[in-house]
């Protein structure tokens, strides 16, 4: 599909100003250099920086940009072509937006008086924020109007202005202008304009071709793309920020100020009305202390620096230039003389008060609720000029006083930036954060009690304000005595009360959204989620003062971590390292049966003194033993004197005899052992072999193809650089109801990337364009796999049904599956579980038994071996989605569906998904391992399933389950065998058992055949 590259211009036959000036003009291009020249210099004659460092800049960016008669202008791979301009272009254009929304317009008529001063033509910006946009009208002509006049909405400059702007990045940086498309929806909204006239389309060559559609009036429909407003879009230095609606909706209480608002989201709210009243009168505090001009100098300052302050702010502002400056000048002030009061210890009744004060503070922190920093500095810098401390000459700084107030100790504190109080409070807990050298996210975790039972204690560390200086220590003494070394956990103590969910809340999403790459504090919380899973787990952190509880129940603990997590997305961990050292500690069993070993039999002094008992007692009984049988030898020595060499004979015969049997059964034993040692390499080579050879749908389109295209050449975009935009678009795209047909893309794809030419991209291994299907793999994440032989695929919740059904196993006597044990009771009649590396192939599920079985049937091990699945936010929705589009159009092939079937009859109770979790089959985001098993039975409520091809492994279950002896071997093994300790202690017992029947059965015969 071709774009068009034209620019509409309007040509009016009875103009209001000496001239018309067509849209997109502006000033001339300052004489000297800007960032376009570099660029520009590259394009038309190949010249470079000498720094190496910018050339390869200036490389990478030349390809996006493209000069068509003398001006630059940026490309993509299928938006509209933007004009790019200068600094000092981009200064005016913001001037002119400013200009425009404070001053009044005099609606249709034309050019009042006081428009004079003003030049002819002067270019008028479009209306950028989301309530002008939403007053777009129609504008007709009037029959009645003299010189063709309109009647205008007042939001709308009247005819006496012919040109207008549509711009796309309103800072100092470099900005662009889009030339206009014909679209009517997606980023796009369309004005309807009747006037005189006539309209003229002259494309970039400047060739004009005259087409409008003439109304019997006289008058014109000319419809012009506007691009939307970009308030959405972050802008440079942005850094105050809506909370995320889905953020939000976990609770809402804790991003909503209670008692003060500071900054423009909150001013308008009526319950925070009260304290305006406070506002004004610290102001009159500090107007009494400095006097009126202090405050018109630091009112001065604001104004000036009033565009810088509104770019702080992620949502527009919808006040007007002075209302604006006042609110930030009431909220500055307030903030200042608070901190000031706090520190100097002065009577204040908010400060007195712990109720206000607390809540005050907690106010001051949240996200929401923010003024930028460098304006509280500026202003106190200013406020303090002659100032002289009580105790020093020279005034404490903002920081200083602001830490005062938060009670952060600031002499822990190194040099750092600070955008607001909720980006301080990020810094305080980042302090001594680890760092890793190979950065991963931190999948799965055990617990804290499992981590426990393997032998890891937990220590509190008394370090409140640096929660994230967490470390896993080894004991010294371990290098002398390995049995005895100790293996510890460290943690910083944290306090749990009313405001600490309000406070992590609100810095976890400052870091979704300012710090998509550094989420810290994020991931300190997400391995704090995996420690504390149960009440369990938060019940062994509190007794070892790790966790202070204010909240009452521990349970509210578990509850509170095991929510904060959701709808979050993490970054890279600094605990990734610390996290495997965890979880290398846990899988080995020599840590699980030293760690038994202290617990079962000295877990406690009377437990240790019993085993001492016991073992003294056992050697005992050796040694009686042994001293019975040198009794026996002697006797037997004295009777064979006395019965001569017949008894001798005898004996030496039964010896031999006896030897000879050995000898023969160790032969055939050796025999035995090698023909199966052949066997089994036999088998091996076999099976290496076989591995060895086992190798708006335009909108949306356009959407789609240019979002792959930037994921797959690695092009900067924030939607993509932040995981959380990234993750949801990604989820969004996966739905049944929300896609386009696959054919349509692919077409549409290969329509744009005509004439692509792969030099354009450094690094780039293809000679053509890759194919739509490899880039929307690559964009899922299913780049690893053969899409070779894929075909017929429909759209991409199709896409994601093809790479789940991947090797899933067929029946030979497919039926409905109607019943299945669950997964304990499958456990205890000995069917163990067993995960497989395979997250993106879920349906691989085998039922298989061990070799050896073929050798000692009684030591026969049966395993169900499934894929492994990661359950986080997004399961649900996508598995949801695969099984609706499956009963609507595989309707006879519900692979999916059976899968989840068959799990749900696996997962019935909690104690199911504790079982499966334990053996890592299901890795829990979630929190609860409760919402597991709600999930799984209510996946498959209301939906009909085709005959499962887990058939014949549920049936090969069922019979394992029915047999009595699988029920009997199962039960030794937990009761008698479940640890090695339980096991040496049944031998050990089994040993005296057999002991004191030899004995006894010994001293019975010398009794009587003495």
């Amino acid at each position: 599909m071709k774009l068009p590259r034209t620019i509409t211009v309007f040509r009016l036959s009875t103009p209001s100003l000496p001239e018309d000036h067509p849209i997109n003009v502006l000033i001339p291009d300052p004489v000297g250099e800007s960032w376009m020249t570099p660029i520009m210099d590259y394009l038309r004659h190949g010249t470079l920086p000498e720094d190496k460092i910018a050339a390869q800049r200036i490389r990478r960016q030349a390809p996006r940009y493209l000069i068509i008669n003398g001006s630059l202008f940026r490309r993509g791979f299928s938006l509209p072509y933007l004009r790019c301009v200068s600094p000092p272009q981009t200064e005016q254009i913001l001037q002119e937006r400013l200009e425009t929304e404070n001053r009044p317009t005099n609606g249709a008529g034309s050019a009042s008086d006081d428009d004079d001063d003003h030049d002819h033509g002067r270019d008028v910006p479009l209306p950028t924020n989301s309530q002008s946009l939403n007053k777009i009208k129609e504008v007709k002509t009037s029959s009645n109007a003299d010189g063709g006049a309109n009647n205008v909405s007042s939001k709308f400059p009247g005819p006496g202005v012919t040109n207008w702007h549509g711009y796309v990045t309103p800072a100092p940086a470099p900005a662009a202008l889009p030339l206009p498309q014909k679209r009517n929806s997606g980023l796009y909204c369309t004005a309807k304009i009747f006037r005189p006239g006539s309209l003229e389309m002259a494309d970039i060559n400047n060739s004009a071709n005259s087409s409008s559609d003439v109304h019997q009036n006289g008058s014109e429909e000319v419809k012009i793309d506007i691009l939307e407003d970009d308030w959405w879009e972050p802008k440079p230095g942005c850094c105050i920020y809506k909370v995320p609606i889905d953020l939000r909706k976990k609770n809402e209480e804790a991003y909503t100020p209670q008692v003060i608002s500071i900054g423009p989201l909150h001013h308008s709210k009526n319950e925070l009305k009260d304290m305006q009243k406070q506002k004004k009168r610290y102001k009159h505090k500090f107007m009494e202390r400095k006097g009126n001009e202090k405050l018109v100098e630091m009112k001065s300052y604001i104004k000036s620096q009033e565009i810088k302050i509104r770019n702080c702010y992620e949502q527009p502002s919808l006040l007007k230039s002075d209302p604006f400056v006042d609110m930030i000048l009431d909220d500055s002030v307030f903030i200042i003389e608070l901190f000031l009061k706090h520190y100097h210890n002065h009577d204040d009744f908010l400060l007195e008060k712990p109720r206000y004060k607390n809540t005050i503070k907690r106010d001051l922190q949240l996200l929401e609720n923010q003024l930028p920093y460098f304006v509280l500095h500026e202003l106190y810098m200013s406020a303090i000029k002659g100032y002289k401390g009580s105790s020093s000459t020279d005034p404490p700084s903002f920081l200083h006083i602001s830490c005062n107030f938060f009670e952060y100790d600031i002499s822990k504190m190194g040099v750092f930036h600070v955008e607001h109080f909720t980006d301080l409070r990020r810094h305080v807990l980042m302090q001594n954060h680890p760092t890793s050298e190979a950065k991963k996210s931190v999948v799965d975790l055990p617990c804290a009690t499992k981590l426990d039972k393997s032998g890891v204690s937990f220590k509190h560390v008394e370090n409140e304000d640096s929660l994230l200086d967490m470390k896993f220590l080894t004991s010294k003494r371990g290098s002398i005595l390995p049995f005895f070394k100790k293996y510890e956990l460290h943690i910083p103590r944290i306090m749990v009360n009313d405001w600490t969910e309000v406070l992590m809340r609100n810095v976890m999403a400052l870091e979704q959204c300012h710090y998509p790459k550094e989420t810290h504090v994020c991931n300190y919380i997400t391995f704090m989620d995996f420690l504390i899973n149960t009440e369990k787990d938060a019940d062994l952190l509190i007794d070892k003062g790790i966790i202070v509880n204010c909240l009452g129940e521990n349970k509210a603990i578990a509850r509170m971590f095991n929510n904060f997590c959701l709808q979050t997305s993490k970054s890279p961990s600094c605990y990734s390292n610390l996290a495997e050292r965890l979880k290398t500690h846990y899988r080995s069993p020599y840590h699980h049966a030293k760690a038994t070993l202290k617990s079962v039999y000295f877990g406690d002094p009377w437990k240790g003194t019993g085993t001492v008992v016991g073992i003294i007692i056992l050697l005992l009984a050796l040694a009686n033993t042994g001293l019975t049988n040198l009794r026996i030898e002697e006797e037997e020595e004295e009777e064979d004197q006395i019965d001569g060499r017949r008894k001798r004979k005898k004996k030496k015969k039964k010896m031999k005899k006896r030897k000879s049997i050995a000898d023969r059964r160790r032969r055939r034993y050796r025999s035995t052992e090698k023909n199966s040692i052949r066997e089994r390499r036999k088998r091996r080579r076999r099976s290496a072999e076989k591995t060895e050879q086992i190798g708006g749908e335009e909108d949306d389109s356009v959407f789609i193809i240019e979002l792959f295209l930037r994921h797959y050449w690695n092009i900067d975009d924030f939607l993509l650089e932040k995981p959380r935009y990234r993750n949801i678009i990604k989820r969004d795209l996966q739905l049944l109801e929300n896609q386009l047909p696959y054919f349509i893309l692919n077409e549409l794809y290969m329509s744009a990337n005509k004439g692509f030419d792969s030099g354009s991209y450094k690094g780039s291994s293809y000679m053509g364009p890759p194919s739509f299907l490899h880039i929307s793999c690559y964009f899922f994440g299913y780049e690893s796999y053969d899409i070779s032989k894929m075909e017929g695929v429909k759209h991409f919740t199709d896409l994601r049904r093809y790479f789940l059904m991947q090797n899933h196993p067929t029946s030979k006597t497919p039926k409905k599956v109607v019943d299945l044990p669950c997964a304990s009771k499958l456990d205890k009649s000995g069917v163990s579980f067993k995960h497989v590396e395979n997250e993106d192939r879920l349906l691989d599920l085998n039922f298989l038994t061990s070799k050896r079985g073929s050798i000692l049937p009684f030591f026969k091990k049966y395993e169900l071996k499934i894929p492994r699945i990661i359950v986080n936010d997004w399961t649900e929705p996508l598995i949801r989605n695969v099984m609706a589009l499956e009963q609507c159009h595989y309707p006879k092939e519900t692979h999916v569906c059976n899968y989840i079937a068959f799990m749900d009859f696996l997962i019935n109770t909690e104690k199911d998904a504790d079982l499966l979790i334990e053996n890592k089959i299901i890795v829990n985001c979630l929190g609860e391992n409760k919402a597991i098993a709600r999930m799984f039975n209510n996946f498959c409520l209301q939906t009909s399933t085709s005959p499962s091809c887990f058939f014949d492994m549920a049936e090969d279950l069922k019979t394992h389950y029915r047999s009595p002896y699988h029920h009997a071997k199962a039960t030794l093994k937990s009761v008698y065998f479940s640890d090695p300790w339980k096991g040496t202690g049944t031998v050990v017992a089994i040993i005296i058992l057999l002991l004191t029947c030899f004995q006894t059965v010994t001293n019975v015969r010398r009794f009587y055949f003495k």
